[in-house]
């Protein structure tokens, strides 16, 4: 549902984890009788604490394109530092994730990636970035190519990096 409340996908999500846990921790549940239900607390009682979705906003498909009609660039020369499903990048590029959810994305914590690691080609990061985490993926990309595009609110934006901004695009 394209109209839903991010917090609606993010609780489904955190409800979605018999994949992620361990045939032990799959048997406990099975045990309590909570199979495929119960609560998130009555679920993580049995288990270890599982991952929580916190700041996952997946960009509607057509900002990423007025945003690539409207910058020019090439999908072929971008970084996409928190890629979630690869949807900047398209299978170009070099699209990253700490929890990649398609096999286009390259598992691989942003924070961490190194220049040298850098393919050639590559020059610029774009993408949607955690906003809890601003500060750091700004810093890390201006590091890495020395140009990078985030899809951020300009108010945000201009009060952390007030003499690094070039451009301002806005969408609505």
């Amino acid at each position: 549902d394209p109209f839903a409340d991010v917090s609606d996908f993010r609780d489904i999500l955190n409800q979605q984890s018999y994949d992620l846990i361990t045939l032990e921790e799959n048997k406990k549940i099975n045990d309590n009788g909570y199979q495929c239900s119960g609560s998130k607390i009555a679920r993580d009682s049995c288990c270890s604490p599982k991952i929580e979705f916190v700041d996952l906003w997946l960009t509607p498909k057509d900002v990423i394109e007025k945003f690539f009609e409207i910058t020019k660039l090439d999908r072929n020369e971008c970084l996409d530092p928190c890629a979630s499903d690869g949807r900047w990048l398209d299978g170009k590029g070099l699209s990253l994730d700490i929890l990649p959810m398609t096999k286009d994305v390259k598992k691989q914590d942003f924070l961490t990636f190194r220049k040298e690691d850098l393919p050639e080609g590559i020059k610029t990061v774009v993408g949607n970035l955690p906003f809890c985490l601003l500060d750091e993926f700004v810093h890390k990309a201006l590091e890495l190519t020395g140009d990078c595009y985030f899809l951020v609110s300009g108010d945000t934006i201009l009060k952390h990096f007030p003499d690094q901004i070039e451009h301002i695009y806005i969408f609505s």
